[in-house]
């Protein structure tokens, strides 16, 4: 089990990512833990921390108000074990992008994640 920590759950931080579900730490919690199932198969993530509020991006039609797309970065610390029991702290940025919510198919999202700094969770 991931414990979530530091992520806001405002009505004006959740709203503008709809996208990503009702539980939007998880989501991105899942996405994090596949793409760092890369680099290490048997890695466990641990923990999960939203260090600030999220810087978004919003386009919305001029018409209607309508959110059309959406950038969203989060600035993170992620507590990671090894196979071996030791564990390891990362820094990292992770960027969800959606684009064409207004199409009925729902439009694409896409999802980036920088590792900026990594070493052993004291």
């Amino acid at each position: 089990m991931i414990a979530y920590e530091g992520f806001p759950l405002d009505e004006d931080t959740r709203a503008p990512l709809y996208w990503l579900g009702d539980d939007y730490p998880s989501a991105i919690g899942h996405d994090i833990s596949d793409q760092l199932a890369h680099d290490d198969p048997h890695g466990r993530m641990l923990a999960l921390r939203c260090l600030e509020s999220p810087k978004l991006e919003i386009e919305a039609s001029e018409e209607d108000g309508r959110v059309l797309g959406v950038r969203a970065t989060f600035q993170l610390h992620i507590v990671m074990q090894s196979p071996d029991g030791s564990r390891w702290r990362l820094r990292a940025e992770s960027t969800y992008t959606a684009t064409n919510l207004e199409k009925k198919d729902g439009g694409s999202i896409s999802a980036e994640l920088n590792l900026l700094e990594t070493g052993p969770e004291p």
